[in-house]
C-alpha cells in the first residue's frame, strides 16, 4: 500500500535491531545503576529508556516499535493490520508501565481509567464480581480487557467490572482508553472494520450476564 510507511527497521535489518537493543539495554541498565531504587510504575517509554528523547525521529520510531510493537499486535485494531509504523509508535509513547506485588488487586486505573493490559512479566487471575468463582489466568503477552475498554463506563456496572488479583511481582504495559478511543477517532475504517464487532460482542456477554444473574434462585 503505497500510503503506509515503510517498515523501516522492522524485521528488515537484523544488524541494526541487534545494535538498538544492546545500546537501549546499556543505557536501562546503566539508568538503573545510577538510581538504584527507581520503578517502571506511571512511566512512560521515554522516561524508562531517557535516551529515546535524542535519537533521530526515525530511530524514535524504530526503538519504540522495537520495544512496543509485539505488545501491539496482540490487540487486532492496534496492529499493523490497521495502523502504519508511524501510527504504531504514536500509540508506543503513550502507553505507560504499571507495577503490581503479589496479592494486589486492580479494577481499573484512578489516573487513566480503563485500558488495555499487556503482562510484560509476571501472572494474574481475572474475574467478575457477579462470577467470583470463574476465573481466567493471564500470562505474559495475553492481552486483558481488548473488548470492555471500547464499552462507554457507565454501561459496566460495578459488579461486571473485571477484578484483577496478581500472584507475584508482575510489570504491566498499560494503554489507556483514551489513547484507543484517539486512534478510532483518527480511523473510522479501523471502528468500521474491527473494533465495532469487538464492542459489540462485550455488549452481548454483558446482556447475558445479566440474564443469568436475574434468573439465579
Amino acid at each position: 500500500d503505497p500510503k503506509r510507511d515503510p517498515a523501516f527497521g522492522v524485521g528488515d535489518s537484523e544488524m541494526l535491531a541487534t545494535r538498538i537493543r544492546r545500546f537501549l539495554t546499556a543505557q536501562y541498565n546503566k539508568t538503573s545503576r545510577l538510581h538504584p531504587n527507581s520503578d517502571f510504575n506511571l512511566k512512560t517509554l521515554e522516561q524508562v529508556y531517557p535516551v529515546i528523547e535524542h535519537l533521530s525521529p526515525e530511530l524514535r520510531r524504530f526503538s519504540s516499535l522495537h520495544l512496543h510493537r509485539g505488545a501491539l499486535e496482540t490487540i487486532p485494531y492496534l496492529s499493523s493490520k490497521y495502523l502504519s509504523p508511524s501510527e504504531q509508535s504514536e500509540v508506543a509513547f503513550k502507553c505507560v508501565y504499571l507495577e503490581f506485588g503479589r496479592g494486589d488487586t486492580f479494577y481499573e486505573h484512578d489516573l487513566y481509567g480503563k485500558g488495555v493490559m499487556i503482562l510484560k512479566s509476571g501472572f494474574c487471575t481475572a474475574s467478575r464480581k457477579s462470577k467470583p468463582g470463574q476465573l481466567r489466568w493471564y500470562t505474559r503477552k495475553n492481552p486483558i480487557g481488548i473488548n470492555d475498554v471500547l464499552v462507554e463506563g457507565n454501561f459496566i456496572k460495578r459488579f461486571e467490572q473485571r477484578r484483577l488479583l496478581f500472584y507475584s511481582y508482575s510489570l504491566v504495559l498499560y494503554i489507556p482508553r483514551s489513547v484507543i478511543l484517539e486512534v478510532l477517532k483518527k480511523r473510522p475504517d479501523i471502528w468500521k472494520d474491527c473494533a465495532r464487532w469487538r464492542y459489540l460482542k462485550a455488549c452481548l456477554l454483558k446482556r447475558a450476564r445479566e440474564k443469568n444473574k436475574r434468573e439465579e434462585p
